[in-house]
This record gives C-alpha cells, sequence and structure tokens, in this order.
C-alpha cells in the first residue's frame, strides 16, 4: 500500500510543482492527452471507451494536483480493494510531508526523463 500512497504523492507533487518542469499550460496538455486517449481507445476495446471517459469526466490528471482530488483518489481506492482501507486519510499524510516529495521528484524526474528520450 505504501508504494500507491507514494505513486500519488509524487503525482501530487509533479502537478503542483508544474512550473518546475515544463513551459506547457498542464490543462492545456491535459486536454490533448485526453483527446489522443479518446482517439486510441476504440481500438482496445469497449472498455478501453469507458475507461478514458470515465477519466475525462472525472478529470483525473488534474484532480491529481489538488488535496481534494488526491483525497478522492484514496477514498475510491478505498472502496474497491479491502485491503486498502486504511488508505482513508493518507492524504493528510502527503499534504505534511509535500516539501519531502518535492524534493524527491525533483531529483527522480530527470532520471525518468532520460530513460523516456531513449525510447
Amino acid at each position: 500500500m505504501s508504494g500507491v500512497v507514494v505513486d500519488i504523492a509524487l503525482d501530487y507533487a509533479l502537478s503542483r510543482d508544474w512550473r518546475y518542469y515544463f513551459t506547457e499550460d498542464r490543462f492545456e496538455l491535459f486536454d490533448q492527452l485526453y483527446n489522443r486517449m479518446e482517439r486510441a481507445a476504440p481500438s482496445i476495446g469497449e472498455r478501453a471507451v469507458t475507461f478514458v471517459g470515465s477519466m475525462r469526466a472525472r478529470n483525473w490528471f488534474k484532480s491529481y494536483g489538488e488535496f481534494d482530488g488526491i483525497q478522492r483518489v484514496f477514498n475510491r481506492l478505498a472502496t474497491r480493494n479491502r485491503f486498502l482501507n486504511s488508505i482513508i486519510g493518507a492524504e493528510t499524510e502527503v499534504e505534511n510531508c509535500i516539501d519531502q516529495y518535492t524534493q524527491i521528484m525533483r531529483k527522480l524526474y530527470p532520471k525518468v526523463e532520460g530513460e523516456l528520450l531513449k525510447l
């Protein structure tokens, strides 16, 4: 479970610190990503079409940059899997440690970007 919390915390840190990493407007980029996923989803199957529609309707990408958004994410995860019940309230830990997560992301991102450029 801690891996799930760290993953969401790093997404939250990245989104909050967006201008440190990117010059593009994040909401314009999110819209482009949703459009690409919607175009690709039919080739994957009906479940993908439904899933991408749900992502856009809930604006998943935007929600990861807001405290209320990650709170909703943790609550939804807890309702889907009984082993994740203890994840409820994890957003408070993330917020209390956001400076540490921000520093981790600032060190991690260049490595991830470097690996992506190799693809």
